[in-house]
């Protein structure tokens, strides 16, 4: 959590001394754009249920039977509304809830929500050279 702590105080912006080529200082902001991982990290980085499981895109709602179905009616994008309303569940769970949210859900708690600007349906990125070179 150091890492979330510095992460969280550098996106409220952070002021460079003064020096030479800069009289008046520099203040930047910091935060993390994007992660980049396969499969298995993406998902254990940001929360959701592994790839087996009946939720296995991070990117759609679609449910492991409904996999062989085409259409738009079938595969609803995931929004961050219903991607962080069973996060706010699972925060107040007990372990054996938790395990029904994660299982219905397809998501659980991640470090990486508290930052104020995470989006894990939009700020993730699936690395293609392990998902399809490999």
């Amino acid at each position: 959590m150091p890492l979330i702590n510095k992460l969280k105080e550098l996106w409220q912006g952070y002021h460079f001394s003064p020096t030479s080529t800069g009289p008046s200082g520099s203040f930047i902001h910091v935060a993390i754009l994007t992660a980049i991982a396969d499969v298995v990290a993406m998902r254990k980085l940001t929360g959701f249920i592994s790839h087996s499981g009946n939720h296995f895109c991070n990117f759609c709602t679609t449910h492991k039977p409904q996999i062989e179905e085409i259409g738009p009616q079938f595969h609803y994008t995931r929004s961050s509304q219903n991607h962080k309303a069973p996060i706010a569940k699972w925060l107040w769970a007990t372990p054996q809830q938790r395990q029904a949210i994660f299982s219905e859900y397809g998501v659980q708690y991640s470090i990486l929500e508290d930052l104020p600007y995470w989006g894990a349906t939009r700020m993730v990125n699936l690395d293609i050279m392990h998902n399809l070179i490999l």
